[in-house]
C-alpha cells in the first residue's frame, strides 16, 4: 500500500510517522546497521564509566524504634556487674537521736488527741466550730439505739454526780450527766418531730396574702406616728475648735461634746473664776491698808522727832535762863507731863494701826 499523503491522512485517520532525532538508519543495509549499533554501545557504556558508581547495599536511616539512648547499654553492663550492688550503712549516733525525739513527738500527739476524744466523749469539750468533725451526741444515740452502749471508767466517774436538768415535760430534776444528756436528746427529738402550729386546716381565705395596701398602710402608720409627735427641740450646737486650723491662746479650753461634762466644766471653771476674783480683792485691800499704815507710821515718827527736837530746844532755853529752882522744877514738871501726854498718843496710834 502506497503511503499516504499529508491531505490523504487527514481524511482517513491514517497514522503519522514518528519523526526521529539523529540519523536515520537505514534496514537495507545490514553492516551498515550493525556498524552503527556497535557505536551507539560503545559510547554509552565510555558514558557510564565517567559517572561515579553508587553503593549497593547504603545503610537504612535508623528510626525511633531501633535506636536507643545514649549509655543504655553501659548502665545495662554495670547493673549486671556484681561489684556495683548497693551497699547499706547503719544508722548513725544523731540520726538514732532525731529518731528517738520523733518517736516521742509523735507520740505525745497521739496522746494528746487521745486525751482530747475522750474529753469529747465526756462533753468536757464544745465543739461548736466542728473542727473535730465528730458528732458524738449521734453516735451515742446510734449506738444506743443498736445497743452497743458500752461504759468505761470516764462515765463511771461521771455517773457520780448530780446535775440539774429539765425533762420532757417541764420539770426540774436531779440527775447524772447522762440522764441530762438523755433528756437533752429527747427535748431535740421531740422539737424536730413536732407538728407546727400554722398549719391551716379547712377553706381559709387568707386576706393577708393577697392585699397589696398592707405595706403601704404601714408606711402611713410609721409617718402619722411621726406627725403626732411633738417637735423636738434641735440639739445644742456648740463652737468645736477641733474644726479650725489655727494657734490658740493659753487660756483657749475645748469643752466636751457631752452636755453632762460640759456642764460640769463650766461650774468647775466658774468656781475658779469666783476664787480669784476673791483672792484679788483681798490682795487689793491689804495694799491699802498697807499704804495707810505706812502713812501713819511716818506721821507718828515725824510727830515723834518733832517733840523730840522741841524738848531739847527748851532743855537749852531752861538752861540759859537759869532761874529759880522752884521754877525750874516747875518747868521740868509740866515738860514731863508734856512728854507723858505725847507718849500716851503715840502709843495709841500704834495700837490702831496694829490691832494690838
Amino acid at each position: 500500500m502506497p503511503p499516504l499523503s499529508g491531505k490523504d491522512t487527514a481524511l482517513y485517520g491514517g497514522v503519522k510517522q514518528r519523526q526521529l532525532k539523529g540519523k536515520e538508519i537505514s534496514i537495507n543495509n545490514k553492516s551498515k546497521f550493525t556498524s552503527t549499533l556497535g557505536s551507539l554501545i560503545s559510547g554509552a557504556k565510555s558514558k557510564e564509566k565517567g559517572k561515579p558508581e553508587r553503593p549497593k547495599n547504603r545503610d537504612k536511616k535508623d528510626d525511633i524504634f531501633t535506636t536507643h539512648n545514649k549509655g543504655v547499654n553501659k548502665r545495662a553492663l554495670k547493673d549486671l556487674d556484681d561489684s556495683t550492688k548497693q551497699k547499706h550503712r547503719g544508722r548513725t549516733e544523731d540520726e538514732k537521736a532525731d529518731d528517738q525525739a520523733g518517736e516521742r513527738k509523735r507520740q505525745r500527739i497521739m496522746e494528746e488527741k487521745a486525751r482530747k476524744y475522750r474529753a469529747l466523749k465526756r462533753g468536757d469539750m464544745d465543739d461548736k466550730d466542728g473542727i473535730y468533725n465528730v458528732d458524738f451526741d449521734t453516735k451515742w444515740a446510734e449506738a444506743e439505739e443498736k445497743g452497743e452502749v458500752h461504759s468505761d471508767t470516764d462515765d463511771e466517774s461521771d455517773d457520780g454526780v448530780l446535775v440539774e436538768y429539765i425533762d420532757e415535760l417541764g420539770r426540774t430534776r436531779k440527775g447524772t450527766w447522762r440522764e441530762a444528756q438523755k433528756a437533752a436528746r429527747l427535748k431535740e427529738r421531740e422539737a424536730e418531730n413536732a407538728v407546727p402550729e400554722d398549719i391551716i386546716y379547712g377553706d381559709v381565705v387568707q386576706t393577708e396574702a393577697w392585699n397589696p395596701d398592707e405595706a403601704l398602710f404601714q408606711k402611713m402608720s410609721v409617718l402619722r406616728k411621726k406627725v403626732d409627735e411633738p417637735d423636738a427641740p434641735p440639739p445644742d450646737v456648740h463652737y468645736d475648735g477641733r474644726q479650725e486650723m489655727r494657734t490658740r491662746g493659753a487660756g483657749f479650753m475645748q469643752f466636751s461634746r457631752d452636755e453632762e461634762e460640759r456642764k460640769e466644766q463650766m461650774a468647775n471653771l466658774e468656781k475658779e473664776r469666783l476664787a480669784t476674783e476673791k483672792a484679788r480683792t483681798d490682795q487689793q485691800q491689804e495694799r491699802k491698808e498697807q499704804a495707810v499704815s505706812g502713812k501713819e507710821r511716818a506721821a507718828t515718827e515725824k510727830a515723834r522727832a518733832d517733840h523730840e527736837e522741841e524738848r531739847k530746844e527748851h532743855k537749852a532755853d531752861l538752861g540759859k535762863e537759869r532761874t529759880g529752882t522752884g521754877k525750874v522744877q516747875a518747868e521740868q514738871e509740866k515738860e514731863r507731863k508734856r512728854e507723858q501726854e505725847v507718849e500716851d498718843i503715840l502709843r495709841a496710834v500704834e495700837r490702831d494701826m496694829y490691832g494690838e
